[in-house]
């Protein structure tokens, strides 16, 4: 057995030790013998680790210390630091640049305390800063590994950063010395470059700084298509000011932002979480601002010389062209000219085979045309021929009508007064009639005058 161990062994058979029998102790009188006991047992101070549960400051820092297994607390005990002792936490804040805040596990060193009236508790006399650096670089490893498994470590370095970014959505506190840098250094670029520049103000330490920038990078990505970049500024401080950017739920938003994620972060000495995870982490306000000028003006300089190389090239190209066409234009006058040779040729051989046709055409026009002209007369001659044998039968059929031939076949003509008599109405009884016959004349009289109405001769 240890003498720790004994140690402990004799102050539980103390605390064992039996009252006499039937003697009553009043309550104080019961807490101050405990009080006795715990303080002799524990008179000198000890270390111990716990987690904070809970931190008030007053004029003294008032803790609740716990320890958990897993989501159960399975010791519990109060802390106090008093102010006296105050130092101790300026002391561990600046050597670990962590504030004590709840949910911190520490290695305290102090000493049990026993009040009738209040209880147990633990006076704290000192902070091991070692312990809780450690605490800090593995919390701030597990953080990583665990970025690191869920493959979100180089996933915002995925993302294409833009050959201008000029489209800027800046992360910040609206007036800190940083963001003014920031702001100065884009403005007085020496190229003259301009750049659009929107804050989303956010705060950059203490304990609401963390929720303030989850917000701020929200708002980022709800306009993220009016941006080319988004930068996160905090100018120079503690590490107890910068420990805010050392957080899973930031790294990993910042890990899968749609933009790429500058940061310019506190000095070069610090590296946080977002760092880490960023597209690319440039430690400062300015050495952000610088790496965008200094991209527009690599791109720039990219352009002029993709500029005098296409300037070249397309001298060279037109002095090729100017080359080929200066050749084409000899090869087409060449080619032009046999052409029209050719086609001369071509032309003249047409002409006189035109000639040839034409002459023989004419010729055979012309031999049709006698034979037009020979048919055109046999049939003028037969139609003559057939008009004239017409116009004889006519005119024998009018010499058959002449008067005097007509009389010779018996016929008679019959006037009256001048008149040729054609009907018993055109002369009356008593009136005198003369006929012509073929070969002389007859005077006569009417002496009746009958009608005939059936018809037939009298």
């Amino acid at each position: 057995m240890s003498d720790g161990e004994k140690e402990r062994g004799l102050g539980v058979e103390f605390f064992h030790l039996q009252p006499e029998e039937n003697v009553v102790f009043t309550l104080s009188g019961l807490l101050q013998a405990v009080q006795a006991l715990v303080e002799g047992y524990f008179s000198s101070s000890f270390w111990v680790v716990a987690e904070i549960a809970d931190l008030r400051k007053r004029i003294h820092i008032y803790l609740e210390l716990v320890e958990k297994e897993g989501d159960s607390v399975k010791a519990r005990i109060r802390g106090i630091i008093w102010s006296s002792s105050a130092k101790i936490v300026d002391m561990f804040e600046d050597e670990t640049g962590q504030r004590l805040k709840v949910g911190m596990k520490i290695l305290l060193q102090g000493r049990l305390r026993f009040h009738p009236a209040y209880g147990l508790s633990l006076e704290v006399q000192g902070i091991n800063s070692n312990y809780s650096l450690g605490e800090m670089a593995r919390k701030r490893r597990e953080i990583l590994q665990r970025l690191a498994q869920e493959g979100l470590l180089e996933k915002n370095r995925q993302i294409s950063l833009p050959l201008v970014p000029q489209r800027i959505a800046v992360v910040s506190s609206e007036h800190s010395a940083g963001f003014e840098d920031f702001l100065m250094h884009l403005k007085e670029n020496p190229y003259g470059f301009r750049f659009t520049v929107k804050l989303f103000p956010t705060l950059v330490q203490g304990e609401e700084a963390e929720f303030s920038l989850l917000g701020a990078l929200e708002a980022v990505r709800m306009e993220a298509r009016h941006f080319d970049v988004v930068v996160v500024l905090r100018g120079g401080g503690s590490r107890v000011d910068l420990s805010c950017f050392d957080s899973y739920a930031l790294g990993k938003m910042v890990a899968e932002f749609p933009l790429p994620v500058l940061t310019g972060i506190g000095h070069h000495r610090d590296e946080s979480v977002m760092d880490c995870v960023s597209y690319s982490a440039l430690k400062t306000p300015t050495a952000v601002a610088d790496f965008l000028v200094d991209r527009v003006k690599a791109f720039e300089e990219g352009l002029n010389r993709e500029l005098s190389r296409l300037w070249g090239a397309t001298w060279e190209t037109l002095e090729c062209y100017q080359m080929e066409l200066s050749d084409w234009i000899r090869r087409f006058r060449g080619d032009a000219l046999l052409l029209f040779q050719k086609e001369r040729e071509k032309h003249l051989r047409f002409e006189e085979r035109f000639d040839l046709l034409l002459r023989a055409f004419l010729e055979k026009a012309r031999v049709t045309q006698h034979d037009l002209e020979q048919a055109f007369r046999r049939e003028t001659v037969k139609r003559l021929e057939e008009m004239k044998q017409s116009l004889d039968q006519e005119e024998k059929a009018l010499v058959l009508l002449h008067p005097s031939n007509v009389l010779r076949r018996g016929y008679t003509l019959t006037f009256s007064e001048g008149k040729i008599v054609k009907s018993v109405h055109d002369c009356s009884v008593g009136q005198k009639l003369y006929t012509q016959t073929h070969d002389g004349q007859l005077m006569s009289e009417v002496k009746e005058r009958h009608e005939r109405t059936d018809g037939t001769f009298l």
